[in-house]
């Protein structure tokens, strides 16, 4: 888990000398044992199914389009509606759970590679 290399800000064409500051909260890499079994779901949660949630949802967009802006505490409250709704547990993944199933193996710097697919966008 975490990042080595490299030591970007994904824009270091535009930010060289900054480099050696990006990702500092991923250093070290280092091993990390997930010990239960779990499952996760195949897309993000959708704007339909959130709205069956909280109807007075504010994001604008098209009702199988992931939600977006949610806090970390109302996507716990949606997980406990979700489990009494449907009499199973939903939960937010550990961060080491997010990172081994983004991964889905790989070793690489990234997910998809050495280097990010050409026009991809960073959202920081």
């Amino acid at each position: 888990m975490g990042q080595d290399t490299p030591r970007a800000d994904y824009s270091t064409m535009k930010h060289g000398e900054k480099c050696d500051d990006a990702d500092w909260d991923e250093r070290p890499v280092h091993r990390v044992t997930i010990t239960t079994a779990l499952h996760m779901g195949v897309t993000e949660v959708t704007i339909a199914q959130y709205r069956q949630f909280n109807p007075k949802l504010k994001n604008a967009g098209a009702d199988d389009e992931a939600v977006t802006d949610v806090s970390w505490h109302d996507a716990m409250k949606f997980s406990e509606w979700l489990s009494k709704k449907e009499g199973k547990t939903y939960r937010l993944p550990t961060e080491a759970e997010w990172e081994y199933t983004c991964r889905a193996g790989t070793t690489t710097t990234f997910s998809t590679g050495e280097r990010l697919p050409d026009g991809f966008r960073s959202s920081r």
